[in-house]
């Protein structure tokens, strides 16, 4: 399948650029340098750099000159709590981790779909758990989640054709799963199991149910 690109979606280049710089950012929360950022999202660092001064002019972004690292700035949090205004998903949610994680006596994430991905929203941490690599407000592609396959497994047909179809199978570990065929037969195991289940496909010593 040809890669999708601004191009051939229609896509605005340079605001698909600009988001993609403050995904990356909303990654690191001790912010990044300029080269590593420009390396991160494949784009030269001038491009970068302009990218960056635009935002931070609009508080999307802000420069701390003491390291010389960049952050997600203010005005990113604000719009991103306005969708928590409408949907306050993790205070509804609450209860029902809070109740899985002492029956569990493990980490427990609430997530929704977006698109191809899956967005964290709520978690509870087990009380001595192991490292955990995402966090509230990370996203991650449903078909490399547990949480993301239980949903596939009962899309329509229709509706798992086009998902399949946008979606980039990127390996993440050694045993991410990287084609549909793959996928088809997680999916059809779920089912059947009634359940979805998931081993170091997302991240290295991580298996979710």
């Amino acid at each position: 399948m040809a890669k999708r690109t601004p191009e051939t979606t229609g896509q605005v280049q340079s605001l698909v650029r600009a988001l993609g710089a403050l995904e990356e950012l909303s990654h690191h929360p001790n912010g990044l340098i300029l080269t590593d950022l420009a390396r991160a999202i494949e784009l030269p660092r001038s491009t970068t750099h302009r990218l960056l001064t635009t935002m931070n002019t609009l508080r999307f972004v802000v420069f701390d000159s003491a390291t010389n690292r960049w952050h997600v700035g203010p005005k990113a949090y604000s719009v991103g709590a306005a969708f928590g205004g409408v949907r306050d998903l993790a205070r509804l949610g609450r209860p029902f981790i809070r109740a899985l994680n002492m029956t569990s006596e493990e980490t427990v994430n609430l997530v929704v779909p977006d698109h191809t991905d899956l967005i964290y929203v709520g978690q509870q941490r087990a009380r001595n758990p192991s490292p955990v690599p995402f966090r509230t407000g990370d996203r991650l592609p449903m078909h490399l989640a547990a949480a993301g396959r239980a949903m596939l497994a009962f899309f329509q047909d229709r509706e798992l054709d086009s998902h399949v179809s946008a979606t980039e199978f990127k390996k993440r570990t050694q045993k991410s799963i990287t084609t549909g065929a793959h996928l088809a037969e997680k999916l059809a195991l779920a089912r059947e199991r009634g359940y979805a289940f998931d081993c170091q496909e997302s991240a290295e010593d991580l298996r979710c149910v």
